[in-house]
């Protein structure tokens, strides 16, 4: 049996079908959020019998959930649908927000995934997407919890607020300088810069915490913008690891959790 796993973000909808007895993919894909009604003439072109679960989490408007869940009953009307939310505790990850239901499902997914990536290693979990991200898991006891973050405007959300809000000012593409000697270069290097600074004051403040981080540190980058800024991250003196699909991996963890259960089985999450 299989399960079908979407992350619907603020701009992309990006979904995986995997098997359910091991975890592993069998098909996946992305569309646009505008194009989401199309969602279901490309599931019915997978083609691989049916889905037993739909797991999805959902950041962007209501009606993309309900786009999303309207596209899997046509095409599995016997799928069970769950939609994944922000809890106090949830894989073995406590919930450090003041309300835990507050924490956007997205980011809190995509912790799950990062703690069975590395288990037992304390993490900034960092995602350039529509929104940055910037959140803290301490795992040094066997018990992992979620501190807090940060949230600051995306790559693209930056480029286009400039645009709209400054006379004369473009989104055309420039070039990352150290002291740009264009308008467009230097957009681009102010932005990268302020995505890379935030990163570093969380490493400086994650080490200095009285809660942890120390030593064991390691930052997680993700979204779609994470290949960008990674290369001007070498400076932070911390392993820095790509993994662009952390939503959907902790969307697969949750999957195949056994009923009632707050911990999952281990299949192998590739």
């Amino acid at each position: 049996m299989s399960a079908l796993l979407v992350d619907i973000g603020n701009s992309r909808v990006k979904w995986r079908v995997i098997d359910l007895a091991t975890g592993r993919p069998r098909h996946e894909g992305w569309t646009q959020l505008a194009q989401a009604e199309g969602l279901a003439d490309r599931w019915r072109a997978v083609g691989d019998g049916p889905v037993a679960t739909v797991c999805y989490c959902n950041v962007a408007a209501e009606r993309a959930a309900s786009i999303v869940e309207g596209a899997a009953r046509r095409v599995w009307p016997g799928s069970a649908i769950r939609r994944i939310v922000s809890g106090a505790e949830r894989c073995g990850i406590v919930n450090g927000y003041r309300d835990p239901t507050q924490l956007g499902a997205d980011r809190w997914i995509a912790l799950i995934g990062a703690r069975r990536l590395f288990p037992g290693t304390s993490l900034l979990v960092c995602s350039f997407g529509t929104a940055t991200t910037i959140d803290l898991l301490l795992d040094e006891t066997g018990k992992a919890t979620f501190v807090g973050g940060l949230i600051l405007p995306g790559v693209e959300t930056m480029t286009r607020s400039l645009a709209s809000g400054t006379a004369r000012l473009s989104t055309a593409p420039g070039v990352v300088t150290d002291f740009a000697d264009s308008t467009s270069d230097a957009i681009a290097s102010g932005i990268l810069r302020s995505q890379v600074g935030a990163v570093e004051q969380a490493v400086r403040h994650a080490r200095a915490s009285s809660r942890g981080g120390g030593r064991s540190l390691s930052c997680l980058l993700a979204g779609g913008h994470a290949t960008w800024v990674a290369p001007h991250l070498t400076g932070l003196g911390i392993e820095t690891t790509l993994v662009e699909d952390l939503v959907l991996r902790g969307l697969a963890i949750v999957a195949v959790e056994r009923d009632g259960a707050g911990e999952p089985r281990t299949p192998a999450i590739h």
